[in-house]
């Protein structure tokens, strides 16, 4: 029975249009970018799964499935330690007694299967330590060379905001006033479950946080492949369980002796499925202390490397080491095939007893993977304070966006103009460098009811392409040639142009990450590196708030410069000249991939059928070779002086 469930529509990977072009190419910019400066989205799981009380096992793997499906990086858990049971519930009450579970419930058809309780439990007695053998490095889909591997179905479409200047703001037009509507899978058999209700919960003993970590460790093994692979981070925010004599009271704090023991701690729950996937305190702290280790960051070949500009580097007594400095997703996944950072999030004060020094090694402390960010908003959605981009101020150093999180919605269940309003702030908060979590109950609908909205909220915080883009260069002849990617200075956007086309390029400005330059020249696409000045190279933002930046200056060179007769678009270095939809960094770049992780039957047919035809025209070869012979032996046999036959040259 699997637990990770989606609608096949939520699933990005099967989503074969524009959408799973622009997460694969959007991640492959920031890949060597440091985790801590990449903004990633984010949910708070009570509110988009468990808004209406209902803590039922079946429904919340469908809400944990579909939010991780739709391209959520960030998990925000609220778990409750249920005393009577010694277990981490997702509900918020105590559900057993001495006699066992509580005898107030009702009877519910629901999908029958093995609670992840009962599964962790079962792995621990018949495995020792519940590890899975560690996972090889992430499955390569290696290139073919082909054209149509990555070629989904495009269409275009043109959008337009306002100018930027030390805040973003977009218009409607870019998030979408009504949600498309998709059709859903038939949930699978059902049977009779128990609900426990308990004042305004109803709970089934199976929805605690081992049921979360298996659909996570599913969806960690289902997106095992470089193509589609992502990092994960788990935030858990710990609380005590409710009496079930007062369960909408406060919960009491838990005796000394009535704490998790050492099997029940956080780590030991969270490690009983994931832990091959687990990038830990312990790996990071190793990895910043010695630079020149062999295991080090900078010990693999470059493209795998952190940009290191986004931290500091020191040297003591010939060991180089960083105080800050966190790895990139390449080095993460494709060098350690790590997937997943878990952290603490809010401590009640009933569980400051809790023994947080045994889970130190796999969790990092509280805080340390988020940093809260205040940001008010202006009448138009636009932030008034609190965004990282300012034009005057380009260092990194003051400019530090590290962890950045913004929390949308505080519980609330925003519909029509509200939930429009909420999109547009994510957006703003994107380009201003701050990851959003959304904690809101979008269209007053969970997750499992209905994830279109929460699909919605993903694709506001993307920051590289424009809606219906990068447009679809093998649909039809006429955008054969649009195979180049730029940034438009209207829409803050990037979009497909026709790579002939003369534009000035975007010019990184040594290797900082928010100085950039306009190249001297407007001209075709392959030329236009050869503008960039002094200290300067052609380039792409990889960053949402490097983006932000480029877009300011862009806009300043457009409004300085009155003979600009390019337009309003910039070249980036960044195209699908190789292989059509696979957007690579490099004028000369292949393409490293085959096709998207749903063509997995071409994967092994094509080195089937590629054998099967080596193997016929091997065989043609032999029979033409066999067939000439016998035709150049007849040719060249000779009657020699002495009356013998001889073939070939005489000697």
């Amino acid at each position: 029975m699997s637990y990770y469930n989606p609608d096949p529509a939520a699933i990005i990977a099967q989503q074969q249009d524009e959408r799973f072009v622009t997460f694969l190419s959007q991640r492959d910019t920031s890949l060597q970018i440091p985790v801590n400066y990449v903004t990633y989205p984010g949910v708070v799981l009570t509110a988009a799964c468990f808004a209406h009380g209902r803590y039922e096992e079946t429904a919340a793997a469908k809400c944990f499935s579909n939010l991780l499906a739709t391209g959520f990086r960030r998990l925000e858990a609220d778990v409750f330690w249920d005393v009577s049971r010694s277990v981490w519930s997702l509900c918020p009450v105590e559900l057993g007694t001495a006699d066992g579970p509580l005898s107030t419930s009702v009877s519910e058809a629901s999908t029958p299967f093995q609670t992840a309780t009962q599964l962790a439990s079962d792995l621990l007695t018949n495995n020792g330590d519940a590890k899975r053998a560690a996972p090889t490095p992430l499955r390569a889909v290696e290139r073919q060379n082909s054209d149509v591997l990555l070629a989904p179905s495009f269409s275009t479409r043109s959008a337009s905001t306002p100018s930027i200047t030390t805040t973003v703001t977009l218009d409607a037009p870019l998030i979408p006033t009504s949600l498309p509507t998709y059709s859903r899978a038939p949930d699978p058999v059902t049977s009779d479950v128990t609900m426990i209700q308990a004042g305004p919960y109803s709970c089934t003993l199976g929805a605690d946080l081992a049921l979360l970590v298996q659909v996570l460790s599913e969806h960690l093994d289902s997106t095992e492949t470089n193509l589609n692979a992502s990092t994960n981070m788990l935030t858990l925010n710990i609380h005590a369980a409710a009496s079930p004599n007062d369960p909408a009271g406060s919960a009491q704090a838990p005796s000394d002796d009535q704490m998790p023991d050492s099997g029940s701690l956080l780590s030991s729950v969270i490690a009983s499925n994931t832990s091959v996937y687990m990038y830990t305190p312990d790996e990071l702290e190793s990895q910043r202390s010695d630079l020149n280790n062999s295991k080090s960051w900078f010990a693999v070949l470059p493209e795998y490397q952190p940009a290191a500009i986004y931290f500091q580097v020191d040297t003591n007594r010939g060991q180089v080491y960083t105080p800050n400095g966190w790895p990139s997703e390449a080095y993460i996944e494709m060098q350690q095939a790590k997937r997943l950072l878990v952290g603490f999030g809010e401590i009640d004060p009933q569980m400051s007893g809790y023994n947080f020094t045994g889970d130190e090694g796999l969790i990092f402390s509280q805080n340390y993977i988020d940093e809260s960010r205040v940001v008010t908003f202006g009448s138009n959605n636009d932030i008034e304070t609190g965004c990282f981009f300012d034009p005057n101020v380009t260092s990194l150093a003051r400019t530090n966006n590290s962890w950045a999180l913004t929390a949308l919605g505080n519980g609330t269940a925003p519909t029509g103009a509200a939930l429009t309003s909420m999109l547009l702030q994510a957006r703003n908060l994107t380009s201003c460098g701050i990851s959003t979590i959304i904690n809101g109950t979008l269209n007053n609908a969970t997750a499992d009811e209905n994830f279109e909205a929460y699909a919605a909220f993903v694709n506001a915080t993307v920051w590289t392409w424009a809606p219906r883009q990068p447009v679809n260069s093998s649909a039809s002849n006429e955008y054969s040639n649009y195979r180049c990617a730029a940034l438009n200075a209207t829409s803050g956007y990037w979009q497909a142009e026709d790579c002939g086309s003369s534009l000035y390029g975007a010019c990184r400005i040594g290797d900082e990450p928010y100085r950039w330059q306009i190249s001297d020249a407007n001209t075709p696409y392959d030329r236009v590196d050869l503008g960039c000045e002094g200290n300067s190279s052609f380039d792409v933002p990889r960053t949402a708030l490097e983006n932000t930046y480029l877009l300011s200056a862009w806009r300043d060179f457009r409004s300085d410069d009155s003979d600009n007769d390019g337009g309003a678009l910039l070249w980036l270095d960044l195209n699908d000249l190789d292989v059509t939809s696979c957007w690579v960094i490099g004028q000369n770049t292949t393409c490293p991939y085959d096709g998207p992780p749903s063509t997995s039957t071409r994967e092994i047919a094509v080195p089937v059928v590629g054998g099967v035809i080596v193997l016929v025209l091997a065989v043609l070869t032999v029979l033409v070779k066999c067939a000439g012979n016998r035709q150049k032996s007849k040719r060249r046999r000779r009657r020699g002086d002495g009356g013998w036959d001889y073939e070939g040259v005489p000697s």
